[in-house]
């Protein structure tokens, strides 16, 4: 072989070495990039290991809404965060009388109802930890119908690589005939060749609570206090089967001087008494009620430990649970405190959700030429929420 063709197969052997090496770093996990082991690195900005697994947030949300339908303790620590978000109800007023009819009709629209289901919406953010509301516009008058995306039916939430606070799409599962789809988070157009350029435009609303900031899928209120929900549950279920073991008594015959037969005769031959009936016997017949003696004893402090313990992780004092016994109004109102505070957290979210909707309504009415753009101009906002 010449030196020329040893030259050539040096050179195509080293070439083909390389994509040799090059295809097995991009059929890695993480694909090929400047290292070799890059696919072990993640990225600072990156949400791994905050979320919950998929299987996990579906039996999250399954629980959830199981305690809710079944536990009385989680029912109402849901439904008293959802009254005092929402109380009377939540209203609004425009300084433009044109702003105040797009407005109107958003609120009012047969499907939107929101002077209705904003106690459902505000239920559902803190049982489930998330909301998600489709978006759809009439493309002639620009008016916004909001529909509903049941958590369950969420197969991801994706947040943008550089700013894991910033979520971008949520992709919905798929089924057999149809194949899930992804939906664009509703935000700001940033495209200049875009004639929605600066206004908010999207498929859908996501909001979550109760999760960290690169967390990108929310978590119930009731995540928590699942298993400590469902433990007083079931020690309140066993203190009702010793109750009722301890209200049973049999009734126990001595019969004397009677062989195994004659009792067995005298048993198929006489029914146990009734209440209130006259049972006449003579003197070798005695009759006596015994009750069992299972030294049960007093239960009122293991319950309260325990339901103590689901409120104190709920942030709810435990007089606004029926326990008043030991509260005085000074006491209750410094116990009060800090859960109103935790209230008012959650409202003002509540409110950020409504005044980002309402902005998305109004831009999609200036896209539509059905409001002027001066409408936004000025440091005023265009509407007020009215909150309890």
């Amino acid at each position: 072989m010449g030196m020329q063709h040893k030259l050539l197969n040096l050179v195509a052997g080293n070439y083909i070495d390389r994509r040799i090496k090059q295809g097995i770093r991009e059929a890695l996990p993480g694909g090929g990039g400047i290292d070799a082991d890059e696919h072990l690195y993640r990225k600072l900005t990156g949400s791994e290991g905050k979320d919950l697994s998929p299987l996990k947030q579906e039996r999250m949300l399954q629980i959830a809404y199981h305690l809710y339908e079944t536990n009385p303790l989680a029912h109402r620590i849901v439904e008293l965060t959802k009254d005092f978000v929402v109380g009377e109800g939540i209203t609004y007023e425009a300084r433009d009388e044109e702003v105040k009819g797009v407005l109107d009709s958003f609120w009012l629209d047969p499907v939107n109802l929101w002077d209705l289901k904003q106690h459902q919406k505000a239920l559902e953010l803190g049982l489930y930890g998330e909301q998600c509301y489709t978006v759809a516009v009439n493309e002639y008058s620009g008016q916004v119908r909001l529909g509903y995306i049941d958590p369950l039916h969420i197969d991801e939430v994706l947040a943008d690589p550089d700013n894991c606070e910033l979520i971008t799409q949520v992709k919905l599962k798929g089924t057999a005939a149809h194949p899930g789809r992804a939906l664009k988070v509703v935000q700001v157009d940033e495209d200049p060749m875009s004639e929605s350029y600066g206004y908010l435009t999207g498929e859908c609303f996501f909001f979550k609570v109760n999760s960290v900031s690169n967390s990108t899928r929310g978590r119930s209120d009731l995540l928590a206090l699942a298993d400590w929900l469902s433990g007083y549950d079931e020690f309140l279920f066993n203190r009702l089967d010793r109750a009722a073991l301890i209200n049973a008594f049999v009734w126990d015959v001595t019969l004397k001087g009677l062989n195994q037969e004659e009792i067995e005769r005298y048993l198929r031959n006489t029914p146990a008494p009734k209440p209130g009936s006259v049972r006449a016997h003579n003197e070798n017949v005695e009759y006596r009620a015994v009750a069992p003696d299972l030294k049960a004893n007093d239960a009122s402090a293991e319950a309260r430990l325990l339901k103590n313990h689901i409120l104190g992780g709920a942030g709810v004092p435990e007089h606004w649970f029926a326990e008043g016994g030991e509260t005085n109004r000074a006491t209750a109102a410094e116990m009060g405190e800090p859960t109103i505070k935790r209230l008012a957290a959650r409202q003002r979210y509540f409110r950020h959700m409504l005044e980002y909707i309402f902005l998305f309504v109004i831009d999609q009415a200036i896209i539509h030429g059905k409001l002027s753009a001066e409408i936004k101009e000025g440091d005023m906002s265009p509407f007020s929420l009215i909150m309890p």
